[in-house]
Parts: structure tokens; C-alpha cells; sequence
């Protein structure tokens, strides 16, 4: 060991007595090290052997009369250094009685003993640390983790020069490891100032104590650990203290440790106090008026500036987006800072709430260029992209400004009911802020296909969409009057339906209509009148009943009943009635042809005495004193197509359409037509009011009620195009539910037998497929080449596949001689039927067909019946069936035969060829499902597999939902049919 006196200790006065250097003669001892991983375990004194240092540490002998010294001299520290200076001092341990000996600078050599097994692990840490060169004993120690100033808390030798007195002296020194000091600084108004000035000054709060400061001898920032609080140390009042600073070290050592309080003007004291809000944790809230901070926290809300990016990427245009966070109205760019200076408040800002705003970005398609020398950094988008992510981060509460347009979301106002006398109004609309547009404007932007509407600060406000959806039918339905939508009292129920308002709930005069409407849906039985010579069954009296309460109510009825209920007989009774009510006037039914010979039997057979006229053919008159002579006036569809402008001007009882889906084009000449007659009330009879799409029903309600269903069809709203909302079904039934009167035969024919449907498949044979196959190939080459081939090219291609599905004499006259496999499975089962006593209808689309079978039972020698479009004597052939026991099978073209005719003398149903349209089949299917059938009824489908009929069926079903669901109420919601359906037919 080797101890070399400092060069200059006169300079230095201990604490201690004095003593001389020590005798470097005294015996010494080498301990023993006991080491484990590296830690000083303990020591065993050994005095036959010499020091051997086995470890990393220094060896030590606890025997030696010696202490060392760690004097902290923080006379030596430089500001913002952050290391602790400390000098390695020696001195002897005085005897008993004697005074305590000067210490000496303490220099370490290799072969340097140390008088404790502390001492040894103290000089193990400072090895590595800074000696200078002309003091060897002074050590820099990095202020870190604070493993030094812990193991030097263990050490009673730890002192500290102090110098306040001008000289040093150097003192005791203790560490507190306890809580750490909080920092405060705090502003006085300076006294006798005229101006308005402030005295700033710091202070540690520690266990109570306030610690100036002007009392801190130095001030060291520690290394940040992982997942620790940033702490410094200081020196004061003898102590080494950890010192939370708030992240202010730099600044407080430079302006207020030895220094008194800092005199500062106004404009001096406010930047401070903006300098400690924006760059520490220093609490300013509690600072002087006029310099005080308040602190804000909240969530961030995303702002976004969306333009035409200056350069393409990848050749393609794109969106440049600069992102930034509003705090309660206080924009924040996106900077990663965690605080923003506002004026006199400090924005602490949330990063994870931003950073998940980041997050939401990328997840719409956003990406975040950072190479600058490729293209401007910041956030792209592909234009194509904008209108869909505006509306998105806008409904979440961003605030989004689009190549010059601020987008604002909107807060929907529930529409509001209003009466009049004889009329009521609709108001409501949606806010934007401060801003109000009323409902007519939103929804006429919306039928435009806007997405936004210009607001009166220059802004645009989204549109709510899918609650407009909702209402859309709502400016088809009523007129506009200063920002709200007029209707008539009549429109309530419609009204209703739409804005989803119950009677019960409803005042004024609206409520009143809506209660009308719910007594017409129940109404009571009624007679017929005096001499009307039948017996209504309960429900045909319900429905006389509800006609009646329509016509009082001057609203248009639709009666829909199953086929085969008794239309003709309810509608009759009506007229009946009317018939004997003065003024006397004609009533008009429009009919199919087929129709005529049914209402001249029904109508000799029940009301004998009503004058009838049947209105077709050459020589006919339309003049009104001619008409005027007969109660009940029958015509066809085509002759009021040519006689409408004559007849237009004959004043009407009733204009009746029976089989009115006859109009259902609501732009045909023959809806026109009938829309063009004047009658006091209208009835359309009908067992299908819907074949193929909801614009059916309203042209044949707006037959029934004009003007009373709007401008154009509730049923054709944009809400309601998709007929896969079981919403928008729901509203439409309900709104037309009033106006249509439909039983259907399972609820009211309880006497009925049950009816069965089936499928029958075959399979063709070899030779009929493959010429199928080839037939389909030419179609379907033939269509894709043809980029502007039409539906109708579709439909002629799809006949001649459905054609050859059924027999290749359909294709060529000259094969109707050979076998085909529909034809083949058709005999089998008409044999069968035959054969145990039935009869059986057999319909088919093409009468090519039915001559083929026609020619078949020729062959087996069966007697039939036959009717198409030329038959003539339809009603004598009708009957010759029903009451002829010898006559088997009816062949009935679907077209010619599909309404009209009572055949329940059958009770078997062959449908040869399925096409798309379901109601006609079920409507042929009905002929033999009537009242007065007595026999169970079996209807069978025959379709060829692999061929196009298998996908015709899967259509039919879509059909025939899509009528259930608007008139049977059942659930299904179907598509319409469209070209897309014909594709998909012949897509094979």
C-alpha cells in the first residue's frame, strides 16, 4: 500500500482532531475473500499469510488503524455535468484519549490493501470512474443507477466540503434514501416595483421542509432506468437527497441553485412559466394571476386535410393528408410532443389515444410515406378511396376538410306530425352544429345521389343516410311548404307506415284518420241486398262488408283473394246494391276475354235483373245515353285500350278490373287507359297482385286511388329497391295494407280437400342431351360475342332451350313423331291416373307441344278435351269436361286457360314446361283447386334435369316469395326479375 500526501493540505481543515501520517512500519493483516457471483460475502482475518487478491477487489484487512474518506466535493462540480466529484482521503484511527489526525489524500495503487471489506467493494465501483492526473485521489463518478451513492450510504466515512464560509470545511454527509424531494417553484410580486414584477425562486419539499434552492450545493441528473421515474440527486443542508425535479435539472441548476431569487419583469416571468409548462412537469396552475397555466387533459379528436398530393405514386394520381389532434378546440400537429402551449393553457396530450388514430388511418387504406426524397411526406390515399373514408372518419367524430370542403356530421330531428283541417304536415330534419336543413332538402339531395349538402357557412353536412332511406317516399307522397312536406288526410295510413307512428300515439286530425283506417281493416259481415239470389259464405260476407266501408270511406278497394274464393260473387253484391241507389248510373268491368261468358252466367244467376251490356266487337257504341241504359257494362282490356278516349267521358258507378295485374306496367297503354276512366269508385280483383316486382302493386293502387300514392310508386323509393330489407317490406305492407283485402284458401276454405305440388324430374335421353348440349353451346357463344345483346335475343334463346327440354318436335315439326323423355314420363303417369278413375288437366305453354300430346292420346285411344287461343266454343268445351265421365285428360294452353275455367271434375294437375312466372302455374293449378272440389288435388311440375327448367324452378321460388311478402305477409325476401336473371339461365 502506498499513502502520498496532497500537495496543498493546508487548504483543507477537518472536522476531526489532528493526527500524524500513518507509520507505514504497523503490521498488517490479509483477510480472506469469500466471493459469490461476483458480491463480497464476508472475510476471515488471517495473520501468517500475505495479502493474495484472488477477485476483482482490492484486498483488505480490517486489523489496519486506518479509515478512508469519500469527501463529495462539490466545490468541484460543474453545472449540468451530472458526476460526482469525490476525493479519496486517509487517516489514522486515534488511540484511546488521543485527538483525531488531519486526513491526507488517499491514492490507490495495485497493490494497495484496504482497511474494510466495504472499502474494498467502493473501490471496485470507482475503478473504472475518471482520476485526473494531478490529483490521482479525485474520482468523476456518472450518476446512474445509484448503485454508488447506495453502497456509499453503508460508509460512516462519507463527508462533504462545504465552502459557504468561505474556506473549505469539510463536514459530515449523510444520504437520505428515503421518499424523494419534490420540486416547487413559486413567484412573489416583487415589493416596491411600480410595474408589475415577480421574484422567482425554487424550493425542496421534503418531509414538510421547505429547502430554498440558494441552500443546494449541486444538482445532479441521474440516468433514466426502464420503467422508473427520472430523479436527480442534490446537496443540501449536509444531505444528499433525490430529488424529483419534474424534469426541470438543467434549468434549475443554471438559474436557481446557489443563486437568490430571480428578480424578473412581467414579459420575463411569463415566458418562464411558459418554459416550465412546455418543457417540465412543474405544476404553474398555482402561479400569480396574469402568469398562471391551467392544465387541460380530454381526448383527442382526429383532423384531417386531405389534397391532391404533388406527386403520383407509382404513376397514378393520389390524396396527400395532413394529420393533426384538436384538444377542446385547440389543433395539436402531429408531432409526437406531449404537451402543446396554448395561450394560458397547457394541452397534455394523450399519445395512445393518438396513436390509435394513427392506427385507424392504415386501417381505412391510409399509408405514411417518410422518404421525402421519393415524394412529400406525410399521409396518402387513393382518390378512388376519399368519398367512403370521409364519411367514415366524419360519422366517428373526426374533422375532415377535402380538397377545400370541411365535412360536418349530422344529429338527426325525429320527424314531427302536425293537423290541419283537412290536411296534416311533416317536420324535421338534421343539425349540423349550429346549423338546421329541413327534412324536403335532405331528402332531395338524397334522391339526387348526393352524399353531403351545402350548408349556409360554406361547410358541407353529411347526410344521414340510411335514416333518410327511411323516408325517402316522403316527397313522392306529399308536397313542399316552407321546409316541411303537406299531405291529405287520406295519406296518414302511408305516412304512418313510414314514419312508423301508431293511432294510438297520434292526436289531432291525423290520429283520427289513423284510427278510420284501422276500423276499415276490421270491418263487419254484410248482406247483399234483397233479391240477390246466393248464400255468402262468413268470409264473402266479411269482404262485402269491407267493400262497403271502402266505398263510404271514398277510397279504392283491391280485393285479392286465392283464385277459386268467390271474387265475382262479393264484387257482384256491391254492384247489385249500387244498382238499386239512385242516381242509377253504369258501373264498367274490364276482363279478359275469358272471362266474359263467367260474369254473364254469375251475374243471370245472381242478380237476374241487372241490365248487362257486353261492350266488344264491331258496331259497339260508347255513347253515355247508350251505356247509360244497362247497369253493368263488360269489356275487354284491349277494346278500353281503343275506346278510352270515348269512354273517358262516361261518368261511371264503379270501374271494375277483374284479373287486374293486366296493368301492371304502370307506363302501359292499357294501365294509362284505365287510369283515364271516370267512376265515383274502383275495385281491382285479382288472386295475384304481384308477379314479378313491387311496382305491380302500385300501379294497380294508383289505379285505385290516384294521386293518393304520390308522384311515383312508395314501392319503387330508392329505400325500397332492395327487396331484401325486411324493413322496407314491412313499411309497404303496412302503409298498402288498408287498401287490399286478401284470404287465402287455407284460411277460409276449410272445406276444401288439401292440395299437393311436386316436382317430377326425368332425365333425357342420350341423344335428345347432347343435341340439348349443343344447342346451349351456339346460344351461349352467340349471346358472348353480342356486347349489345339485347334481353329480348335472351328470352328467344331461352324459349328455344326450354323447347328442346321438352321435345325435339318443338324445334323441328318434322321430328314430332320421335320419343322424348318428358313426353314418355307424362303417358306413364296419365295411364295411372286413368286407370284408377281421375281426371287431369295438362297445361303447356307451347301448343306445339300439346299437339304432340294430343297425337299421343290418339294412339292410346283416351278421350280428351282441347283448348287454346282458338278455340271457340271455350265454355261448351268446359263443360263437356266436367260433366262427361268419358273425357280423362284436358289439354289446356296455360295462356288461353289459365283463368277463368271451374275444371274441378279434375283432380290431377300436369304443368309441362315451368317458366319464371309462378302465379300464372298457380292460377292453372286452381283451375281444379275450387270451391265445390271434392277430391284431394295433386299437381305435379315435370322438369328435365341438366337442363335450363332446373334453374327456372330455383327462380319460381323468388317469385313467389316476393308475392308472399308483400300480400301474405310472410317473411321471404326475394329479388326481382331482371336481365341479370336471364344471364344467370343461360349460363347453363
Amino acid at each position: 500500500m502506498s499513502c502520498a500526501a496532497g500537495d496543498k493540505p493546508a487548504e483543507i481543515t477537518d472536522d476531526g482532531p489532528l493526527y500524524e501520517p500513518i507509520d507505514k512500519r504497523r503490521p498488517r493483516k490479509s483477510p480472506t475473500l469469500h466471493e459469490e457471483d461476483g458480491v463480497l460475502l464476508d472475510y476471515e482475518p488471517t495473520a501468517s499469510r500475505k495479502p493474495k487478491p484472488a477477485t476483482p477487489y482490492h484486498p483488505y484487512d480490517d486489523t489496519l488503524d486506518l479509515s478512508i474518506l469519500y469527501v463529495v466535493r462539490a466545490d468541484k462540480h460543474v453545472a449540468n455535468d451530472n458526476t460526482l466529484v469525490i476525493d479519496l482521503r486517509w487517516r489514522p484511527k486515534p488511540a484511546d484519549g488521543e485527538k483525531q489526525a488531519p486526513s491526507k489524500p488517499f491514492i490507490v495503487e495495485a497493490d494497495t490493501v484496504l482497511p474494510s471489506a466495504l472499502d474494498a467493494e467502493l473501490l471496485h465501483l470507482l475503478e473504472p470512474c475518471h482520476r485526473q492526473e494531478d490529483e490521482p485521489n479525485r474520482y468523476r463518478i456518472p450518476i446512474g443507477d445509484g448503485s454508488i451513492l447506495e453502497k456509499l450510504a453503508r460508509c460512516r466515512e462519507l463527508r462533504w466540503m462545504d465552502n459557504n464560509s468561505g474556506s473549505l470545511v469539510m463536514r459530515p454527509l449523510a444520504i437520505d434514501e428515503g421518499l424523494p424531494a419534490d420540486t416547487a417553484i413559486r413567484f412573489m410580486p416583487q415589493a416596491g416595483s411600480s410595474n408589475l414584477a415577480f421574484l422567482a425562486h425554487a424550493e425542496l419539499l421534503h418531509i414538510g421542509e421547505r429547502i430554498p434552492f440558494t441552500e443546494v450545493q449541486m444538482l445532479l441528473q441521474t440516468t433514466v432506468q426502464p420503467g422508473k421515474k427520472p430523479l436527480a440527486v442534490a446537496l443540501a443542508r449536509g444531505t444528499i437527497l433525490y430529488v424529483d425535479t419534474r424534469r426541470a435539472t438543467s434549468l434549475l441548476e443554471t438559474k436557481f441553485v446557489h443563486h437568490p431569487p430571480l428578480p424578473l419583469a412581467f414579459p420575463e416571468a411569463l415566458a418562464l412559466a411558459r418554459t416550465l409548462a412546455a418543457e417540465t412537469d412543474i405544476d404553474t396552475t398555482e402561479f400569480p394571476p396574469g402568469i398562471a397555466l391551467k392544465s387541460m387533459e380530454g381526448k383527442p379528436i382526429g383532423e384531417l386535410f386531405v389534397r391532391t398530393a404533388k406527386f403520383k405514386f407509382r404513376e397514378h394520381e393520389q390524396l396527400h393528408a395532413d394529420l393533426s389532434f384538436q384538444y377542446n378546440g385547440v389543433s395539436c400537429p402531429d408531432d409526437g410532443a406531449d404537451r402543446l402551449i396554448q395561450g394560458h393553457c397547457i394541452i397534455r396530450r394523450d399519445a395512445l389515444e393518438e396513436e390509435r388514430l394513427h392506427a385507424r388511418l392504415l386501417s381505412l387504406g391510409f399509408r405514411y410515406n417518410e422518404k421525402a426524397y421519393i415524394e412529400e411526406p406525410g399521409w396518402k390515399l387513393h382518390p378512388s378511396q376519399l368519398d367512403e373514408v370521409v364519411r367514415t372518419l366524419v360519422m366517428e367524430d373526426w374533422i375532415v376538410t377535402a380538397e377545400g370542403k370541411t365535412y360536418r356530421k349530422p344529429v338527426t330531428k325525429q320527424p314531427a306530425v302536425k293537423s290541419g283541417v283537412d290536411w296534416f304536415e311533416v317536420d324535421g330534419g338534421a343539425t349540423y352544429d349550429e346549423i338546421s336543413v329541413g327534412l324536403p332538402a335532405l331528402l332531395n339531395a338524397f334522391s339526387k345521389g348526393e352524399k353531403a349538402v351545402r350548408l349556409d357557412d360554406g361547410t358541407y353536412g353529411l347526410l344521414p343516410l340510411e335514416w333518410l332511406a327511411n323516408f325517402t317516399a316522403l316527397t313522392e307522397l306529399g308536397d313542399v311548404q316552407d321546409e316541411k312536406l303537406k299531405f291529405r288526410m287520406e295519406q296518414a295510413v302511408l305516412v304512418a307506415s313510414i314514419l312508423g307512428d301508431r293511432a294510438s300515439e297520434a292526436a289531432g286530425g291525423y290520429g283520427e284518420a289513423l284510427r278510420r283506417f284501422e276500423a276499415l281493416e276490421a270491418p263487419r259481415p254484410a248482406s247483399p241486398p234483397e233479391g240477390f239470389c246466393a248464400t255468402l259464405r262468413p268470409y264473402q260476407a266479411l269482404g262485402l262488408g269491407w267493400l262497403l266501408n271502402m266505398q263510404q270511406a271514398g277510397l279504392g278497394a283491391c280485393l285479392a283473394d286465392d283464385m277459386g274464393l268467390g271474387k265475382t260473387i262479393q264484387v257482384l253484391a256491391v254492384l247489385a246494391e249500387r244498382a238499386r241507389l239512385p242516381p242509377r248510373r253504369p258501373s264498367l268491368i274490364v276482363l279478359p276475354k275469358s272471362l266474359i261468358f263467367n260474369w254473364q252466367a254469375e251475374a243471370a244467376k245472381f242478380a237476374p235483373w241487372l241490365r248487362l251490356l257486353v261492350h266488344i266487337g264491331a258496331g259497339r257504341s260508347c255513347a253515355s245515353t247508350h251505356l247509360a241504359e244497362y247497369d253493368l257494362v263488360l269489356t275487354t282490356y284491349g277494346t278500353l285500350r281503343n275506346d278510352a278516349p270515348q269512354l273517358a267521358k262516361v261518368p261511371f258507378d264503379y270501374c271494375v278490373l277483374d284479373e287486374s295485374q293486366a296493368i301492371k306496367n304502370h307506363d302501359s297503354s292499357t294501365a294509362q287507359a284505365a287510369r283515364c276512366i271516370q267512376a265515383a269508385h274502383r275495385i281491382a280483383m285479382t288472386g295475384t297482385p304481384i308477379e314479378n316486382n313491387l311496382g305491380e302493386l302500385y300501379s294497380q293502387l294508383d289505379f285505385l286511388n290516384p294521386g293518393l300514392f304520390g308522384r311515383s310508386s312508395i314501392c319503387l323509393a330508392p329505400s325500397a329497391t332492395n327487396t331484401r330489407e325486411d324493413a322496407v317490406i314491412n313499411r309497404i305492407r303496412k302503409g298498402v295494407r288498408p287498401f287490399i283485402l286478401r284470404r287465402t284458401k287455407k284460411e277460409v276454405g276449410k272445406e276444401l280437400p288439401p292440395k299437393s305440388e311436386q316436382l317430377l324430374f326425368c332425365e333425357m335421353l342420350p341423344e335428345e342431351q347432347e343435341e340439348y348440349d349443343e344447342l346451349l353451346r351456339y346460344y351461349q357463344k352467340q349471346l358472348s360475342t353480342e356486347t349489345n345483346g339485347s334481353s329480348m335475343q335472351m328470352l328467344a334463346a331461352l324459349t328455344r332451350l326450354r323447347q328442346a327440354a321438352c321435345h325435339p318436335g318443338l324445334l323441328k315439326p318434322q321430328r314430332a313423331d320421335e320419343p322424348s323423355a318428358k313426353l314418355e314420363l307424362l303417358a306413364t303417369r296419365l295411364e295411372t291416373v286413368i286407370l284408377e278413375g281421375h281426371k287431369a288437366l295438362v297445361f303447356s305453354q307451347f301448343t306445339s307441344f300439346l299437339k304432340i300430346i294430343q297425337a299421343r292420346l290418339e294412339e292410346t285411344g283416351w278421350e280428351f278435351c282441347y283448348l287454346d287461343g282458338e278455340t271457340k266454343n271455350r265454355a261448351e268445351v268446359v263443360e263437356r269436361f266436367q260433366k262427361d265421365d268419358a273425357q280423362k285428360v284436358f289439354l289446356i294452353s296455360l295462356k288461353a286457360g289459365g283463368v277463368g275455367l271451374n275444371l274441378t271434375a279434375a283432380d290431377y294437375v300436369f304443368i309441362m314446361d315451368p317458366w319464371w312466372n309462378p302465379a300464372a302455374e298457380a292460377q292453372a293449378i286452381d283451375r281444379a283447386y275450387r270451391i265445390g272440389q271434392h277430391n284431394p288435388v295433386m299437381a305435379y311440375r315435370l322438369v328435365t334435369k341438366n337442363t335450363v327448367e332446373e334453374k327456372v324452378v330455383q327462380l319460381q321460388e323468388a317469385k313467389r316469395q316476393l308475392s308472399a311478402a308483400i300480400i301474405d305477409q310472410d317473411t321471404g325476401i326475394p329479388a326481382s326479375f331482371s336481365r341479370k336473371d336471364l344471364e344467370a339461365l343461360l349460363r347453363g
